[in-house]
């Protein structure tokens, strides 16, 4: 008797319908000031005193690989003299010299 209520019931097998809505994600850009004792310090240096690379080789590998920008202008130049008032711009992050 219990056999026959199991036949008596259908299984019904359904498909699963996804419902993908597209996420706006907004991107935070982190305002980092960073003062400078000196005249000037070396894009490079400045990179990793910024804790944004680990290694002097990865901050020169993402500078001639052009992420990183230079008072709003990508530059590629590994010695370049960051001075007082610059910016530098790298993977939303924004450093201003002071």
């Amino acid at each position: 008797m219990v056999y026959g209520l199991f036949n008596a019931h259908k299984i019904i097998k359904c498909k699963l319908t996804y419902l993908i809505i597209p996420r706006i994600v907004y991107f935070c850009r982190r305002m980092i000031e960073f003062k400078v004792t000196g005249d000037y310090i070396p894009l490079i240096q400045l990179l990793k005193a910024a804790n944004l690379v680990q290694t002097g080789g990865e901050a020169q590998i993402v500078v001639t690989e052009g992420e990183v920008k230079y008072n709003g202008s990508t530059d590629y130049r590994k010695r370049l003299k960051v001075r007082k008032g610059d910016t530098v711009e790298f993977r939303n992050e924004t450093i201003r010299v002071i």
